[in-house]
């Protein structure tokens, strides 16, 4: 192989990898946003039915947002701190869920 092909094979591989960053990045942002939207509603038509009344733990439902976010593109790029970061989050939305369903049925 000359110097030119080796040049523009490397060009090539380093913006496929752009590419497939950038993808990632733009479906990860879809993804948490639309489990955000599930969690506030569950939430929402949860407290709502018992209680009453309406007071939407946003701390949760940002939490998963997130977390699925971060989660998805440490899977989908193969990065461990995000897969241990969005991991993190979702326990904790878990416990903020569990906390505001307790709060919710005392």
């Amino acid at each position: 192989m000359n110097r030119e092909k080796i040049l523009e094979s490397a060009r090539n591989s380093k913006d496929k990898g752009c590419e497939f960053e950038n993808r990632v990045w733009v479906l990860s942002s879809l993804i948490g946003p639309i489990a955000a939207i599930i969690v506030g509603a569950v939430l929402f038509l949860t407290e709502l039915s018992v209680k009453k009344t309406f007071n939407a733990e946003l701390v949760c439902v940002g939490m998963t947002a997130a977390g699925v976010q971060l989660l998805y593109i440490g899977i989908k790029m193969r990065k461990i701190h995000y897969i241990i970061i969005g991991s993190v989050q979702i326990l904790a939305a878990v416990i903020a869920f569990l906390c505001f369903l307790l709060q919710v049925t005392a």
